[in-house]
């Protein structure tokens, strides 16, 4: 019986390999640098030369090694890591429907956060489980969603040209853990969760 063995080279093995490679080659350059001007220069240090040369090859790859190190980092990534990537499907609901038309849509879709919007999907407010609750002790659930919600207003939002870093500040500043995302005319495009941010940035951390 034969046994196919794979091999597979991680990316940070192949980096190393290549800058592997091209220390030997810069290295033997310089040896050759040196071995032909003791032939041509005798008033040239030679000595001098190959350390100045060796320090010029550390420090090129320390600023390779800090470089790589720092696009490695969530701070950093997740300035260029666009929301639309971690948004899901929003769950929606037009402004002429109830409190308890929105009560039922949350346990169907089996969520506690719902937007509210127009017939052309513009948000118009937010409607949560607490919202419901809220409604349903003061015997309001029947009355128009307008009603009950949250008004735009007062919703924090994100807008869908914003970034992780951008949404990170308004969690971090508002407390909300869920936020709509609207493109610029202000129509509901999906929901931000900070959960799945919180995936994201693992991600990151994990490789």
């Amino acid at each position: 019986m034969k046994y196919m063995v794979e091999w597979s080279i991680s990316d940070k093995t192949k980096n190393a390999l290549f800058l592997l490679f091209g220390a030997i080659v810069y290295l033997t350059a310089i040896t050759a640098l040196l071995v032909f001007l003791s032939k041509m220069a005798s008033n040239i240090d030679i000595n001098i030369v190959f350390i100045f040369s060796v320090l010029i090859l550390f420090g090129v790859y320390l600023m390779i090694w800090g470089y790589g190190f720092k696009l490695k980092l969530p701070s950093t990534e997740i300035e260029y890591y666009p929301v639309e990537k971690v948004m899901k499907k929003p769950a929606t609901i037009t402004d002429d429907k109830t409190g308890l038309d929105a009560e039922r849509l949350m346990n169907r879709e089996k969520t506690d956060f719902i937007n509210v919007v127009d017939k052309n999907g513009v948000l118009k407010g937010i409607f949560t489980r607490a919202d419901a609750h809220r409604a349903r002790t003061k015997g309001k659930i029947n009355e128009s969603i307008k009603k009950l919600m949250t008004k735009r207003r007062n919703v924090v939002y994100a807008a869908h040209e914003e970034n992780l870093k951008d949404i990170l500040e308004k969690i971090g500043k508002t407390k909300h853990s869920r936020l709509p995302v609207l493109d610029e005319n202000n129509r509901v495009l999906g929901i931000v969760d900070a959960v799945d941010i919180g995936e994201v940035l693992s991600e990151q951390y994990r490789e």
